[in-house]
């Protein structure tokens, strides 16, 4: 899923619970910039500082509320050579492992509505 210069990623949470948070991303160069990251709460929780692929994980505290949301902060970009698209495109976010603090089965795809191996 590709993101804008500033988007937001709402995940489902249990209120009360921890949860460690691992994101895969792809990183075009042009997105690059001063304070380009993933926010919780204002707080940037991962750099982007690099272009390329990479992984980013951080821990996502209990809360109240039955979601937590994430800000994508990058710049973007208006055309894409040789694309049909014409989004102004930043960084892609390729898959958001969520795993609660404590949680020992194995993990859930919600887009295959299967579990992972």
């Amino acid at each position: 899923r590709w993101s804008g210069s500033e988007s937001e990623l709402a995940i489902p949470v249990m209120p009360g619970k921890r949860y460690s948070v691992t994101l895969e991303i792809y990183v075009p160069e042009y997105a690059i910039e001063k304070g380009a990251g993933i926010y919780l709460n204002k707080k940037r929780v991962i750099s982007i500082d690099k272009p390329g692929k990479m992984t980013g994980s951080f821990n996502l505290p209990a809360t109240a509320a039955g979601k937590a949301i994430l800000e994508v902060r990058c710049k973007t970009k208006d055309v894409m050579p040789n694309s049909p698209d014409p989004r102004p495109l930043g960084i892609a976010l390729r898959s958001v492992t969520v795993k609660a603090e404590g949680a020992s089965g194995p993990l859930f795809n919600a887009n295959t509505r299967q579990q992972m191996k």
